[in-house]
């Protein structure tokens, strides 16, 4: 298998993350999500961090993250 996305172990395939993408846009849908909406992501790295990204592109819309302190930062700021 050629993965699409490797990640803590994890290899998931071009056409399963193909799908999740999918699921998640068609998530977004039914929120009202659409072509030119502006979406803020807060996840961390991870599979559904991409597969949020890519859904967003699938509804012709586009997407950020936000940047976030670690827990175990925060006492020192």
């Amino acid at each position: 298998m050629t993965a699409a996305l490797g990640f803590g172990g994890q290899e998931i395939a071009p056409a399963e993350l193909e799908r999740r993408a999918a699921c998640a846009a068609s998530g977004f849908e039914r929120l009202g999500i659409g072509e030119g909406e502006v979406v803020a992501l807060m996840l961390r790295n991870s599979p559904a961090l991409i597969e949020a990204m890519l859904a967003c592109r699938l509804l012709s819309s586009s997407s950020g993250g936000a940047s976030t302190m670690p827990a175990c930062c925060a006492s020192r700021a």
